[in-house]
């Protein structure tokens, strides 16, 4: 809980972070699912920070160019196993 200074009080509230990316933010529809989850978060009394990472495929595609600039393998392994080995 958070407090914060509110018409000469203090009001608690949650602080809620929203992380999405990949697949959640892949079209436009789902991307609109996300919007929608967050004012839901927000309008339930929370605050919110929300997180928004690369779409799907993208993390990949930016890292086979960089690939491809360096003259290495344009080969990469999948966002998930590089997500499941970073630190």
């Amino acid at each position: 809980m958070v407090s914060y200074p509110f018409c000469g009080g203090f009001r608690n509230v949650a602080l809620i972070v929203q992380k999405y990316g990949g697949t959640s933010a892949g079209d436009v529809e789902r991307i609109q699912n996300v919007a929608r989850r967050c004012i839901a978060t927000q309008r339930a009394g929370n605050d919110v920070v929300v997180v928004v990472s690369a779409m799907s495929g993208e993390t990949n595609r930016c890292a086979g160019m960089g690939c491809r600039q360096r003259g290495a393998s344009t080969s990469w392994p999948s966002a998930a196993v590089t997500e499941s080995t970073a630190g």
